[in-house]
């Protein structure tokens, strides 16, 4: 339960005019549905900074606004448990006979306050700090900090030869272990490496939300950067291009696949690590949300012999994972499959997999042509991009193959409309296109605790996510409205004869068996659909 300080802070914000009465309203609307803390709020908002809020709470809590965590007292956070520090965001400083200093990211959160308090068994004081920074002060403890570079010499400024030197050495090596062992642990799908004003802010992206881990000393930037291009066979002296890798490494005793994305910015290099763990993927239509209805009806849509079959949805909506569990439908010693993507990220013995090459003239187009030779039976095209892509996947289809694919839509219907749009005929359209498939991901309500937050999924409320979805076949009737060039709402409406049902009640229906919640179907899906 939130305490009344949390909503009191909120309402003296906006009294003194540091937040609008709509950011005020957006808070107190976030306070009463999650169970983040009340600096997350903010900050995943984007309404405060982690230091803005710290000199807020500092101001209006009447208490002082720690930046300087590096000596604190390691015994007692041996004592009290990284584990609850971390999820509470406190870290205690010193101790005396009469009280315990300590820094909170969060001073009114009561309740874990008193929990500190007890355990001790001492009153304590206060300060207010970032939580990215209470977070870099506890790790800290536990593992070697790289050496210090000069850090006098911004990163883009450095030798050559103290970045690979810093590349390889043993706390540079262990850093980046870390990184990679914890974003698994995790379960996240992407790991930030940015560089800031005051130091390397590392978040994860974990169940489509990113949440800020750790943050790293500005002068190792150049080290770490360095290493992870290493690791990733990127050209380390380039440093006013992006560049694009990827790193095979075992986590764990596992194979993990990262594809690595380097971008300049006004602090230098900034890096995006997607996460390919194949053994955290479970390629089951039922444990990605799809109920025995829905199944069915996509065992029917991949049954077919030929035709195109759609995933639609925006980047990082699950295409492809569902796209892949599908494949397994088909997969069997009579069937010849074959996937042409960019890149391949999920390995599945008994299926050919070519990844895309442009720079050597391996484009979707000419991957597609040259599987078209190899007497496949089922194709999967990681994405129909443009006209010549769809072009080929529909001669395929009417050449007697089975093409599965993504493509970006908002909705079902609306694949009808983009179809067109890439220059296909309406006659080719109705001819092929068998089905299609819209969805989204939401974060699942963790089953231990019913979204209050609990130990098992990190006091968050969620743990994984699940697919809300609408599935289109194309009927007799609906291939005929296509045919006729009829408008999107049209054949929408043909569809809702049909029994279709839409992205939102799918939703709801997951709403009510408490599988999700109201606040993360708002969250995740367009404002348009919700009307």
């Amino acid at each position: 339960m939130r305490h009344p300080d949390e909503f009191g802070f909120v309402q003296e914000l906006g009294r003194r005019g540091r937040i609008s009465e709509d950011a005020q309203r957006r808070v107190i609307r976030a306070l009463e549905t999650s169970p983040h803390a009340l600096d997350l709020v903010f900050t995943e908002l984007g309404i405060l900074r982690e230091d803005e809020f710290a000199r807020a709470a500092g101001e209006i809590g009447d208490i002082d606004v720690r930046s300087d965590l590096e000596a604190h007292d390691s015994d007692l956070v041996a004592q009290i448990g990284e584990d609850f520090l971390l999820r509470a965001g406190l870290l205690p400083l010193t101790a005396d006979e009469t009280a315990v200093r300590v820094v909170a990211a969060n001073p009114f959160a009561r309740t874990e306050l008193r929990t500190l308090a007890f355990h001790l068994g001492r009153p304590l004081v206060v300060s207010a700090g970032e939580r990215s920074r209470i977070i870099s002060a506890l790790r800290a403890g536990t593992v070697d900090e790289p050496d210090a570079v000069d850090t006098e010499v911004a990163p883009d400024d450095l030798d050559l030869d103290v970045l690979k030197a810093s590349a390889s050495d043993a706390p540079m090596i262990r850093l980046v272990s870390r990184i990679f062992s914890r974003a698994v642990s995790d379960g996240a799908s992407d790991i930030h490496v940015e560089p800031q004003a005051e130091g390397i802010r590392i978040r994860e992206r974990i169940d489509g939300r990113l949440v800020t881990v750790e943050t790293v000393q500005k002068a190792s930037h150049g080290g770490l950067i360095a290493r992870l291009k290493v690791l990733a066979r990127l050209n380390i002296a380039e440093r006013r291009l992006p560049q694009d890798g990827r790193i095979r490494t075992t986590v764990k005793g596992q194979p993990v696949d990262i594809r690595v994305s380097s971008v300049p910015s006004s602090y230098g290099e900034s890096l995006v690590l997607r996460i390919l763990d194949r053994s955290q993927v479970r390629l089951d239509l039922d444990r990605l949300g799809f109920d025995g209805s829905a199944t069915a009806k996509l065992k029917t849509l991949v049954d077919t012999p030929n035709g195109i079959v759609l995933l639609t949805g925006p980047t990082g909506s699950g295409k492809t994972t569902t796209l892949y569990a599908l494949l397994r439908e088909r997969l069997s010693e009579d069937v010849k499959i074959f996937t042409v993507e960019d890149p391949v990220e999920y390995r599945i013995d008994g299926i050919t997999q070519l990844q895309v090459n442009p720079e050597i003239g391996l484009d979707f187009p000419a991957a597609l042509r040259s599987v078209l030779r190899q007497d496949p039976d089922v194709i999967l095209v990681g994405e129909i991009r443009d006209r010549d892509t769809a072009e080929i996947a529909v001669r395929a289809a009417l050449t007697g193959h089975l093409v599965l694919s993504t493509l970006h839509t908002n909705g079902a219907a609306g694949t009808i409309t983009r179809l067109r749009d890439l220059g296909i005929d309406d006659f080719l359209i109705s001819a092929t296109l068998r089905g299609v498939v819209s969805q989204r991901l939401v974060r699942r309500s963790c089953q231990d605790c019913a979204a209050a937050g609990c130990e098992r999924c990190g006091h968050q409320g969620h743990r994984g996510r699940l697919a809300v979805y609408e599935i289109l076949p194309v009927s007799a009737s609906i291939a005929e409205a296509v045919a006729k060039h009829e408008s999107e709402a049209g054949i929408l409406a043909r569809a809702r004869s049909e029994g279709f049902r839409t992205l939102v009640e799918d939703a709801g229906d997951k709403i009510e068996r408490g599988q999700t919640s109201s606040a993360e179907v708002f969250r995740v899906l367009e404002p348009e659909s919700l009307r």
